[in-house]
């Protein structure tokens, strides 16, 4: 019997499988610049801007899905924005002697990039069923970290050049995947195609599964997003249904982003040389990019059982804690005391906080940007999450860089610290739980 369930699930897997290779791109987008800018002869300046300017690019990125979603749905809008990812890669495998082309393919590869991490949950959350949509949604975290990972056995082993076309091939791959999955019902259903739609949630549940009754609710959801459908901007900022869920999922955005998790990412390799670890940079590296990994898995198999909220409680006490102890080490080591008995803390508290955020904070708020907010503002309200979840990134990877030449790598991560601290705070205080709860559901904890 629950070899049949799970077999009977499988269609769901893959198809969010395939939405979820684009969010193994942006990992690797995240971590190559730790493995590149040691190789290139550029100021502190430029080198800080080729960490982070794709997140420039993936500020305008959810902007760009919001305008071809309703009119391609979410699976050809990943297909396209393929595209311009691939060739963003490419640019920068041939800018060995000019540092646009870096700055280009930044942006291109943030741009396509950036925009998967509202596609891949939105489809996953109209193709996979209750039971399995936190599971699958974590999935996205999972396969950002996994192609964070990748790239440190690579670009350790051979030169930036290569790494770099291993790099433009997951984009490709994606393509090739993905174009083999069903579009979701949802959107076939809101085009008028019913049929098509009815044949793509058999292909998602089963062939011997009756889909009738789930169906017709998508039906029904799709007529009450229509009979809503001049929600827009406007109505995101005064209307309480609205603007409760979205301010909810911007602060959770805020808390994700500062707390230094793409600043570490950028920096990982310099973070070590300078703290004096006691192991190999790219060792220690690859350890941290395995401990994301365990914590994404960690978090798949148990979100679904214990809920949102209390693994966002755990991940952003425990995440906050470590980068204070981090930071602690650092200004002990600053004021000359002698750690030399304990140069192996700074992988250990990068290992804690590495694990505990993708626990929670790394995959929950990208899940509930997409459940929070009702469907009719979804793309409105989800693009401007995403939108200034990228802007803050990009502050906060230049900021820390400023921060640590003039003041002290110390107080970053204090700041980074208290953050993270302050985000428990806001989950426990003001962040309802979503676990198991449709959308008609979820839409009267605001009305």
């Amino acid at each position: 019997m629950l070899l049949d369930n799970v077999k009977r699930k499988f269609p769901q897997v893959l198809a969010s499988f395939g939405a979820f290779l684009g969010a193994f791109s942006l990992g690797t987008v995240f971590t190559w610049p730790s493995l590149v800018l040691p190789y290139v002869d550029y100021s502190d300046e430029e080198e800080a801007q080729i960490g982070a300017l794709v997140f420039v690019g993936a500020t305008f990125a959810p902007f760009l899905y919001a305008i071809l979603d309703p009119k391609l749905g979410k699976k050809w809008s990943m297909l396209v924005l393929s595209v311009p990812c691939t060739v963003g890669w490419v640019l920068m495998a041939l800018a060995e002697q000019s540092i646009w082309l870096f700055y280009i393919g930044r942006v291109l590869t943030g741009l396509s990039a950036g925009s998967f991490v509202l596609s891949g949950p939105a489809y996953t959350l109209e193709t996979a069923e209750a039971s399995i949509r936190g599971g699958l949604s974590s999935m996205m975290q999972l396969m950002i970290t996994f192609g964070c990972l990748v790239v440190y056995p690579v670009g350790c082993n051979s030169s930036w050049q290569v790494l770099t076309w291993v790099c433009a091939s997951f984009p490709a791959l994606m393509f090739l995947f993905l174009i083999w999955m069903p579009r979701s019902p949802t959107f076939l259903i809101s085009k008028g195609k019913h049929e098509e739609a009815r044949k793509a949630l058999q292909f998602l549940r089963g062939s011997n599964y009756d889909i009738d009754e789930e169906l017709k609710e998508i039906q029904n959801s799709v007529e009450t997003a229509k009979s809503q459908s001049s929600a827009g901007l406007r109505s995101l900022l005064v209307e309480r249904r609205y603007y409760k869920p979205f301010l909810l999922s911007m602060m959770l955005m805020f808390i994700q982003e500062f707390s230094g998790v793409n600043y570490i990412a950028v920096y990982i390799l310099d973070i070590f040389q300078n703290a004096g670890s006691s192991m190999d940079s790219c060792l220690s590296s690859t350890i941290i990019m395995i401990t994301q990994c365990l914590g994404v898995i960690l978090a798949m198999t148990i979100i679904d059982k214990f809920g949102r909220k209390i693994l966002l409680l755990i991940s952003c006490t425990l995440s906050g804690l470590s980068l204070v102890g981090y930071g602690v080490y650092l200004l002990l080591d600053k004021r000359g005391t002698d750690l030399d008995d304990y140069r192996w803390l700074p992988l250990a508290a990068l290992i804690a906080f590495s694990f505990f955020f993708n626990l929670g904070l790394g995959p929950i708020p990208w899940i509930l940007n997409v459940e929070l907010l009702p469907s009719e503002i979804r793309d409105v309200g989800g693009s401007v999450c995403t939108a200034f979840n990228w802007f803050v990134s990009y502050l906060t990877v230049i900021g820390g860089a400023y921060i640590e030449q003039k003041i002290g790598a110390e107080t970053c991560y204090f700041i980074y610290g208290g953050v993270c601290i302050f985000g428990a705070i806001f989950t426990l205080v003001w962040l309802p739980e979503t676990k198991g709860r449709t959308e008609p559901e979820l839409r009267r904890l605001f009305d």
